[in-house]
Parts: structure tokens; sequence; C-alpha cells
């Protein structure tokens, strides 16, 4: 006879620490706002601060400049003596409204492709909420605002290595950093430990005229991912990597793009994918918390979960 026992459908994320880097894009900040509505505490690591994009009423408090010893956050009022050759001064932001509350978020201006602004973000959001359990690289050069080209041949090598230094060198840096945390700050009862790298559907199908896109989101969803599946639970027994890769996401740079160009989403969306249209936002921020959860994933690693509505490959010719 068997023994049916109650299962918990919790997300189980509440007071989980999380960090989501490019935490204030367009898919960055509703992965962010998804993990507040599920009781996380979130730290965002940006270039561009969410004081920077609204104009609502907020309270900024800075940083004392950290010592060897990662200070604790103040609450002293912004001091215009703060040195300007800083190269990221934290933030801590008291929202109005439906805005982040500030026990629950954090963020720092963090260029993901600096090991040593990497090293002192972490330092600075782990000494604020704790151990960060979750770690979501969703930081990149976005395919939407890269320059785009008709053949690799017009590709200048200055793009590549922008692009590589974001979205591959960056993943790998948070990566790195994340786990050496986890080895040296878990211990056998801490729960969600989870790396979820965001990739993209041009990792497996590639992109006519950005190789640089493509080959950086193929190598951290496949290359780093499957790499790390074994390395990562010789550090912690519960850790876990996993990949999410989107179609094309309903953003509004989406739409801008199709307006410009009128056979996008038909190419897109309607010709190469069984749903037929664009994948929404929410869709990627909720496979994103049922990655972080170890109550809901806790036996899934070293996967890439493709959210793009049935993605079949892309358009060769339209003629």
């Amino acid at each position: 006879m068997h023994n049916h026992r109650q299962i918990d459908l919790s997300l189980g994320l509440k007071n989980t620490h999380v960090l989501v880097t490019g935490g204030n894009g367009a898919i960055g900040q509703v992965i962010v706002d998804a993990f507040l509505q599920a009781g996380a505490r979130v730290s965002v690591f940006e270039l561009v601060l969410r004081h920077e994009k609204h104009s609502s009423s907020q309270v900024l408090t800075q940083l004392p400049t950290p010592t060897t010893t990662p200070p604790i956050m103040s609450t002293s009022p912004v001091s215009s003596s703060t040195s300007s050759s800083d190269p990221m001064p934290p933030i801590l932001l008291e929202f109005e409204n439906d805005q982040p509350p500030s026990e629950q978020f954090m963020e720092y201006r963090v260029d993901v492709s600096q090991p040593e602004q990497l090293a002192r973000g972490f330092a600075l959001a782990s000494a604020h909420f704790g151990l960060i359990q979750v770690c979501v690289t969703c930081a990149a050069q976005d395919l939407s605002y890269l320059t785009h080209h008709t053949s690799l041949i017009d590709l200048p090598f200055s793009q590549w290595q922008q692009t590589f230094n974001v979205n591959v060198h960056g993943t790998f840096l948070t990566a790195r950093e994340w786990l050496r945390q986890v080895r040296d700050g878990a211990d056998q009862n801490t729960k969600n430990l989870s790396l979820v790298v965001i990739g993209s559907e041009s990792g497996r199908f590639g992109e006519l005229g950005n190789a640089d896109y493509a080959s950086g989101k193929s190598a951290v969803q496949y290359g780093l991912v499957n790499s790390l599946v074994k390395d990562i639970v010789q550090i912690h027994p519960r850790a876990r990597i996993n990949a999410v890769a989107p179609g094309p996401v309903d953003t509004e740079k989406f739409h801008e793009e199709c307006a410009m160009n009128p056979n996008q989403y038909y190419e897109d969306c309607q010709a190469t994918t069984a749903m037929k249209r664009p994948t929404s936002i929410q869709g990627v921020a909720k496979t994103v918390l049922f990655l972080a959860s170890e109550n809901w994933s806790g036996d899934i690693t070293g996967q890439v979960i493709n959210v793009d509505g049935g993605k079949n490959g892309k358009l060769f010719w339209n003629d």
C-alpha cells in the first residue's frame, strides 16, 4: 500500500535572495517583478538604474565606499562628496505606488563584463540580503539594438568583441562569482540554489546578419550549461543550472521592428512558430521562476527550456 504524502505546490521563493543581471530591461524587469510578487528579495545589476528610467518620486540612499569587509547598507542621504571615480555606486530605492518596496529590492550599477565590479556587487548584495541563492543572467547586448548586417563580411570585429564581452564573458563572470559565493556561503540546508541563463532561439537556429549574437547565445545556453551541469553539484549537491531560450518576445521594440518591416511578423512568428504569435514576456518570467524554485524543478538541471511557442527554425526564403 502506497503512502500518499501531501505535495507542496508553492513556489517556495519567499525571502529567497535573487540576483537578476540586466534587471531593468524589457524582459529583466518583468522577471524582477515576478520574483517580488513571489515574495523574494531581489538584487539587480544594471548600467541604467530604475530611478534613471522613471520619474516617480523615490528616496535615494548611498552606500559608503566598501572596505576590505563589505559594509552593511547605510541609510545616510546621498552625499555630493561621493567620489566620481567610484565605478559602481549602489543605490537603495524606496518606490511609491506599485514600485518595488525597499525591503525587497536593491539595485547596483554594475558592468557584468568587469570582474572587479561584479565581485564588489556580489559582496554588497550578499551583505544586504544574505547569500544569493538564485542567479539569473539576463544582462546582454540585445539583438533588437545591435547593428544588423546583410552578411558576416560586413560585421565589424569591434561589434563581435562587444557582444561577446557582455553576452558571453559577462555571463561566465557572473556564473563564476555566484559559484564562488555558493561554495563559501551555502550550507546543507540552503534551498533554491539555481543558476538560470537567459539564452535565445537565435542560439539554436542562428541569426542572419548577427552571428555575434547567435554565437554568443549558443555558447552560454549550450556550452556553458552543459559544462557546469556536473561542476555545479560538486560545489553544492542541490545546486542546479538551466537555460531559458525565448523566441521573438512580445515587447514594444518587437512591435516597432514589425512596423518598419511588414514581413517580420510573418517570418518570425506566423511562418515558423506553431502558435503563430510572439512569446509573452510573462511566459518567459514564469519559466524563470519555475527553474528557480526547488519545490517545482529540483530534479531539473542541465536543460535548455525553449519558450518559443513551438518555434521550428528560420524562414530561409520568402519568395
